[in-house]
């Protein structure tokens, strides 16, 4: 009986212990089953992140037909189709250019677009934008603005390192902008300072020759041939007065015939014939003495006579900045925006404002005054209303202005 019962016990133990091993791998594949529903439904939720995230990217990326697509190493990609007025933040996406930082030099920057939706690779071969582009407000690298310099000058580097002979290429914004500044420096009237204006006072027998000059060509109300590069020719206006005078030449010299040339090209060309000879004519006038001016030294093969800087000092004292080019002492400064009659010591053309003249110099005036255009002393030139510089400077070997009739 003990062994029987002994027998039954191992049985129940043994049969006990099945159905637990059996309840514990029950348990162990319903945990592995959970974990791998868990992990697959993770995997699904991440690609579909993954799969909306791809399509957004690709959503702002990819160029529009018929739109400009910029592309910037440096700053997010964005496309501009050109359908309506972008906003502030794409204007100033446009506006941008390369860092300094990128390797890419700027003639090898370029803007592509897709070649699937038909749009060709823009280039970005403005050679000026690195010295110009933080004063324009505009994208200077449009092809249809684009132009080659024609090489006025040679073997000298541009602002972007390119050297002529080799071809550099200017945008409009950037010709612009160089335009703009020399412009306003031509414009500039001067104090009794040195260097502060290109245009200068007169002495009171230039004045007058001028200003009856002046209205010689009011009445005859026609330009004559040859003067098309002066500023402004006078006419008779509609209430019967003359319009403002300005015989300066230095915009056709100096600004419009480098129109179309690189910003290294514009600056020698602005030096050579504006900032070199008004700097060497105001040297003239304020320190050389008035035979030195007239040409007298000269004819007699001595050299300049220069002032004492005391005399210079006391004439500035006096309100008066130099000589006239005639060799006169000129007129005192007058207040800003109260001149009627000066002279661009670079071109020697001359300004007259009919509105300002003083009493004693109006048309009825000057038409009574019968007087007779005399040649001038030193070399003998005609003068007259057709001649747009009737003033000679004696001190010089040749005055090219006067001598070519200008």
């Amino acid at each position: 009986m003990a062994s029987l019962r002994h027998t039954r016990s191992r049985q129940t133990s043994l049969a006990t212990s099945v159905t637990t091993q059996k309840t514990s791998k029950l348990d162990l594949s319903v945990q592995s089953v959970y974990k791998i529903s868990v992990l697959r439904r993770s995997a699904r939720n991440a690609a579909a992140k993954s799969n909306s995230a791809i399509r957004e990217h690709t959503q702002n990326v990819r160029p529009r037909t018929g739109g400009i697509h910029l592309q910037n190493t440096s700053r997010r990609t964005k496309v501009y189709t050109g359908t309506r007025k972008p906003s502030q933040g794409l204007r100033d996406l446009l506006r941008t250019r390369p860092d300094s930082s990128s390797s890419e030099s700027p003639s090898e920057h370029t803007a592509s677009s897709s070649s699937s939706s038909g749009d060709e690779t823009v280039p970005i071969q403005c050679d000026d934008f690195p010295c110009c582009a933080a004063a324009t407000t505009t994208v200077c690298d449009v092809p249809a603005q684009l132009t080659q310099c024609p090489r006025l000058y040679r073997n000298h580097a541009a602002a972007s390192g390119v050297t002529h002979p080799a071809p550099i290429r200017t945008c409009t914004p950037c010709r612009r902008h160089g335009a703009d500044n020399n412009c306003q420096a031509i414009d500039t009237v001067g104090t009794v300072h040195a260097q502060t204006g290109v245009r200068a006072q007169l002495c009171t027998t230039c004045i007058r020759d001028e200003v009856a000059l002046y209205w010689a060509r009011v009445r005859t109300n026609t330009q004559p041939a040859g003067t098309a590069r002066v500023r402004r020719w006078p006419r008779r206006g509609i209430t019967g007065t003359g319009t403002v005078q300005n015989l300066c030449i230095c915009r056709s010299t100096c600004v419009r015939d480098a129109r179309d040339a690189c910003h290294s090209c514009r600056t020698r060309m602005f030096r050579r014939h504006f900032i070199r000879p008004y700097r060497a004519n105001e040297d003239a006038l304020m320190h050389y003495n008035t035979s030195t001016l007239k040409g007298d030294n000269r004819r007699l093969g001595r050299g300049p006579a220069r002032l004492k800087q005391s005399v210079v000092n006391a004439r500035q004292a006096k309100g008066v900045k130099q000589s006239c080019p005639c060799g006169n002492e000129a007129e005192a400064v007058a207040a800003a925006g109260t001149e009627w009659a000066t002279v661009c010591q670079a071109c020697m053309g001359v300004w007259i404002d009919p509105a300002r003249l003083p009493a004693g110099l109006g048309e009825a005036d000057m038409t009574r005054r019968s007087r007779r255009w005399h040649k001038t002393k030193v070399r003998a030139v005609a003068r007259g209303e057709d001649h747009t510089v009737n003033i000679e400077r004696g001190w010089m070997e040749t005055d090219e202005h006067v001598e070519v009739g200008r």
